[in-house]
């Protein structure tokens, strides 16, 4: 993984699937640790580097939603946790960063689907 700019959370997050692969003894893909792991993911960065966010795409994508439909869109939109850190989103698919939520890649595919 060869990232343009080097952040912390880059390393953290690498560090974290390197070792729960170790853990489990298994390969697995940046795309299977979003399935159902990010919320571990964004735990151990945020144990590890200062100054990050953690924060979810629901959150994100509709800051001012009014709470009677947060229940709505959090059964309409993928449950997924991701990492702010100095201006940019992380997750195991986007361990160097991207500009905007909308570049996470797991939004991506949902938003096509």
């Amino acid at each position: 993984m060869k990232c343009k700019d080097w952040s912390p959370v880059t390393d953290a997050i690498h560090d974290f699937m390197q070792e729960t692969r170790c853990d489990l003894n298994e390969k697995i893909s940046p795309r299977q640790f979003n399935r159902g792991m990010c919320d571990k993911v964004a735990e151990y960065v945020y144990n590890r580097v200062p100054d990050v966010d953690v924060t979810t795409l629901v959150d994100e994508l509709f800051p001012d939603v009014d709470p009677d439909k947060r229940d709505e869109l959090d059964e309409e939109y993928p449950s997924h946790y991701v990492i702010k850190y100095q201006g940019k989103y992380f997750d195991t698919e986007a361990p160097c960063g991207v500009d905007s939520i909308e570049d996470i890649p797991l939004l991506k595919r949902f938003r096509r689907s």
